[in-house]
């Protein structure tokens, strides 16, 4: 399954270890509440970070994919 949606989250409790990614849509289970991510926390530490919300370029997209292992579309 490839997709070009993806949900962005913040990590970490503390303000100094919050980071906002962006996860691709086919790691999260959307169709719970609240959503479920079946990411191990230490990937999801990892990830890119992302700088604003501004829309993903295609190259931040595959990217963010090839990072989680997934096909960016």
């Amino acid at each position: 399954m490839s997709s070009k949606v993806a949900i962005s989250l913040t990590t970490g409790l503390e303000d100094a270890e919050k980071v906002t990614i962006a996860l691709p849509i086919e790691l999260a289970d959307v169709a719970t509440d609240p959503v479920r991510v079946e990411v191990p926390k230490d990937v999801l530490h990892h990830a890119p970070p992302l700088e604003d919300h501004s829309p993903l370029s295609r190259r931040e997209e595959e990217a963010i994919a090839g990072y989680f292992g997934v096909r960016p579309y």
